[in-house]
């Protein structure tokens, strides 16, 4: 079975789209919601600057993993890499950040030869791009956030 992904026209055009869980926190909170991630749970801006997300998520660093260096270790939500930092939304490594920017802008169709559910890991993330863009979307990346 092939299975086909394309970029969503909410993507393509800069503007999130919120997912049916980010609209009920929306409704109680329109500016942060909280989602678990593989650190902590962290604030994530669905309306506003990035400076916001940044300064919530170092206040958490500082206050409760400074004394333990290996915690302060971000870990991509994509492909569980390294993580460098804060990119469309969530905690991602380069490498998911350049694909995920370039097959938003360049409106890349990918098709899965599996049934759609690879495995997106460090060593594996390349194989499927069908996969690894269903991963990004479903972890909440979005062309606003960075």
């Amino acid at each position: 079975m092939v299975s086909t992904l394309s970029v969503p026209s909410a993507l393509q055009s800069g503007t999130p789209s919120l997912t049916s869980d980010d609209q009920s926190c929306a409704l109680t909170d329109p500016v942060l919601c909280e989602r678990p991630t593989h650190l902590e749970t962290r604030s994530v801006i669905q309306h506003g600057s990035d400076i916001v997300v940044s300064v919530k998520l170092e206040e958490k660093l500082s206050k409760s993993d400074k004394a333990d260096p290996d915690k302060q270790q971000l870990v991509c939500e994509i492909c569980t890499d390294r993580a460098s930092g804060l990119h469309y939304g969530i905690i991602s490594c380069e490498g998911c950040k350049g694909f995920f920017k370039r097959t938003v802008q360049n409106k890349r169709v990918y098709s899965c030869i599996a049934n759609g559910d690879c495995q997106v890991t460090k060593l594996r993330r390349n194989r499927c791009q069908y996969c690894r863009f269903k991963k990004c979307l479903l972890k909440g990346m979005v062309l606003a956030g960075d």
